[in-house]
């Protein structure tokens, strides 16, 4: 069982390659998607258990509960692990910008992020219903304590945070705490600037 925490969207399952030690997390957060990831990132840190991992992002969120499989496959990980967030990053997919190393979770410069609380469609008796929903307290109290740990803000806060859909640009994300900074251009040479003649060199950071 998975509690829902993010938008709909047709789900893409994660690309991977071992050459260039890249996973792609894109679309929707599910049993399939993190499985998938699960064993990519295995696969990698078996090949080199030293050696980087890069993790790219562009999901709606998903599913609480393959995230946090995510989650703790990426923070028990002997690879050191940079996130990176391109597009949107949302809900669920949050916890798994927010897993990668400190000072490498790393946000574009146009992407937008965002945290809410957890919800779900909810059918049954009483019994199951109220079963259903300590489950959902249950896995809204792990994902407020990991952004808590993640960020450094208190639990109360993120709560209060949480209360609506909390959207961010990607500076005011870095300023919240899941991510340390922007990804920076890989560009080098000369580029004309715009409206004028004159070059501007750019060179990789």
């Amino acid at each position: 069982m998975g509690m829902n925490c993010g938008m709909e969207a047709q789900m893409m399952p994660t690309s991977f390659n071992e050459h260039i030690r890249r996973i792609l997390v894109v679309g929707e957060i599910n049993d399939a998607t993190s499985a998938m990831f699960l064993d990519q990132i295995t696969m990698l840190e078996y090949l080199d258990p030293t050696t980087s991992i890069n993790v790219y992002i562009n999901s709606p969120g998903g599913s609480v509960s393959s995230a946090l499989a995510m989650y703790d496959a990426i923070t028990t990980c002997s690879c050191p692990v940079r996130t990176v967030s391109l597009g949107l990053c949302a809900s669920a997919a949050v916890l798994i910008g927010a897993s990668g190393n400190k000072g490498n979770r790393l946000v574009s410069a146009n992407a937008t992020v965002m945290v809410h609380q957890i919800s779900t469609m909810m059918m049954g008796s009483s019994c199951e219903l109220d079963n259903e929903v300590q489950e959902v307290r249950r896995l809204q109290d792990v994902y407020n304590k990991i952004l808590s740990k993640e960020t450094g803000r208190s639990v109360k806060q993120i709560q209060e945070d949480m209360k609506q859909n909390y959207y961010m640009t990607a500076q005011e994300s870095i300023k919240f705490g899941i991510f340390d900074k922007i990804l920076p251009t890989r560009k080098v040479g000369n580029v004309v600037i715009p409206g004028t003649k004159a070059k501007k060199t750019l060179r990789s950071k």
